[in-house]
Formats: structure tokens, C-alpha cells, sequence
């Protein structure tokens, strides 16, 4: 059988991590996937350890490719690449680089998403280093005019699998930490918005799809560990401060002026009195403002 799936993983300075999910990912069940790791112009050692572990990897059924890109483009533009650029795959698995699947997760995530139709179909999120706790149903919701989102099932115990929530409702969506996409969505609604750099990118391109009647869903056997190891844990201002412009741009585009107005009062208030340092509250509000510079 021809290999009909690529899984995407982006790296940047966690070569580490990296290297540890693409090992799990060598005693998958389902084998008929290939991998592609992009690599974001990563500032660390993380190009000498990947072109070292590719020119290494063994597999008799899956290839390894590896992307360096001369610049970070974001996880957006990360996964745009690959799209634009490996075209002849049915299904993309995005897969974040600190998460490590159960060796049935693929499996399940195809099983899933073709058997119901879906165009996206998420994994539940278990917590890496507590294995009783979620981290959530691979399910969020936005709360419009808020500029909020929460995930389902966050620190629940595992035995809420069995009653995974619905996705009927409009405003939800699927995490990207395990994504399953099929690649219809490509001609439908197009590639993922750029304009974020980082963060609500797989929520407004799955709104997007939402638009045009397409499904999402839940695959509740799927499971993945996630380290949830951020790309900023040493620069905590900088996830405030992309996490805050996503949302206000996000809300801009789906709600319309109001709502980014409102949004953006209800994040500044909540700012002020949040328990964060005070270089995240500056990033927070340099977040509102370069939003408002880029939507002008």
C-alpha cells in the first residue's frame, strides 16, 4: 500500500523533544505515513542533532524529510510549506514536536475521521507527566466578543474519555497538538492564515471550514501524551504577547469591530489584575496594540 499520510512536525530550538516523538512514532500500528520535520530557523544546536538523526533514520516502511528554513515562519507557515510542498499525501497529521502518540493513535485518527466524514479530526490530549489527568478532550471553545478560549476536560481524570463531549456547537474547535487533516480542505477553504504567526491558526481555519459545512470531530481512542513544553517557557512575555494578538485579530475577522473592541477591553481589564510579572502585562498590552497596527 502507498504511504497515504504525512505527518508534520515543526521544531524550533527542541531538537530534543523533537527527536523523542519521531522515535514514537516508529512503532505506530497504522505504517503507511511519512514524516516531515521543518525546522524554523531554530537558534539552538537543533539543525546539527536533526541532519545527524535523519541521515541515521531507519524504517522499511516510513521516510523522514527535513525542511530548514532559512527564517522562523510560525506554525502557520511552518505547516503552509510542507502543504504547498508535498501534494500527493490523502491525509496531513499535524503532531505537536513535545507530544508522543499511543501506538494506536494514528490508527484511530483515520479510523475516525474517514468513518464519519470528518475534514479534521483531533486525538485526546492526555498529560505527559501525570497519566490520570487530561489536558483536555483535543477540544476547545471560543467565547466570542472575549477574545477567550478554554479546553474541555483540562486536568479531568482519564476516565471522562468514555463521555467525550459533542462538537456540535459553532464555536468550537480541535486542538493542533495531534490534528488529523484531510487534504479536500486545501481546495475548500485554503491554507492556514499566516497573519498570525502563532496561535488560533488550526481554530480559524477550522472556523473557516465550520463556514462552509464541513465536519469536525473527536477521535475518543486516539490518545497522545503532551509534555506541553512551550516554545516560550523561558520567555513567558512573548506567549502573552502572540497569544494576544492572535485573539484580537481572530476576533476582528469572525466578529467583526465590535467584538475586537470588546475583546480587547476584556483582556486588558483581566491583564491588570492577572498575577503575572510585569514584562507579561507590558506584552500583553504591546500584543493589543501591534494587532490593532496590523488589522489598520
Amino acid at each position: 500500500m502507498k504511504n497515504n499520510c504525512l505527518c508534520i512536525i515543526i521544531n524550533w530550538n527542541a531538537s530534543q523533544d523533537t527527536l523523542n516523538t519521531i522515535d514514537s512514532l516508529k512503532i505506530q500500528s497504522y505504517i503507511f505515513f511519512d514524516i516531515v520535520v521543518v525546522d524554523n530557523h531554530s537558534t539552538d544546536n537543533s539543525l546539527k542533532h536533526l541532519h545527524e538523526y535523519s541521515n541515521n533514520f531507519q524504517h522499511k516502511n516510513i521516510k523522514l524529510f527535513t525542511i530548514f528554513s532559512s527564517k522562523n515562519l510560525g506554525f502557520a507557515g511552518g505547516v503552509n510549506l510542507v502543504l504547498k510542498n508535498f501534494t500527493k499525501y490523502k491525509y496531513y497529521w499535524l503532531l505537536n514536536n513535545d507530544a508522543v502518540p499511543k501506538t494506536d493513535c494514528l490508527e484511530n485518527l483515520l479510523t475516525t475521521l474517514v468513518g464519519k466524514k470528518y475534514s479534521f479530526c483531533s486525538s485526546v490530549i492526555i498529560n505527559y507527566y501525570d497519566r490520570q489527568k487530561l489536558e483536555s478532550f483535543g477540544l476547545g471553545r471560543h467565547i466570542p466578543y472575549t477574545g477567550k478560549s478554554f479546553l474541555y476536560g483540562k486536568n479531568h481524570s482519564i476516565s471522562c474519555i468514555k463521555s467525550t463531549p459533542s462538537v456540535d456547537s459553532s464555536f468550537y474547535y480541535l486542538s493542533g497538538a495531534s490534528l488529523l487533516v484531510d487534504n479536500h480542505i486545501i481546495n475548500e477553504i485554503g491554507l492556514m492564515n499566516e497573519d498570525y504567526f502563532m496561535y488560533a491558526e488550526e481554530k480559524d481555519w477550522q472556523f473557516r471550514a465550520k463556514k462552509k459545512g464541513l465536519k469536525i470531530g473527536i477521535s475518543p481512542n486516539s490518545l497522545v501524551y503532551h509534555k506541553k513544553s512551550s516554545s516560550f517557557k523561558n520567555n513567558r512575555h512573548m506567549y502573552y504577547y502572540y497569544l494576544t494578538r492572535s485573539n484580537i485579530i481572530f476576533e476582528n475577522i469572525f466578529f467583526g469591530l465590535i467584538a475586537k473592541f470588546t475583546s480587547t477591553f476584556i483582556i486588558s481589564i483581566s491583564t491588570i489584575f492577572k498575577p503575572i510579572s510585569l514584562k507579561c502585562k507590558i506584552y500583553t498590552f504591546k500584543g493589543i496594540f501591534d494587532a490593532y497596527k496590523f488589522l489598520n
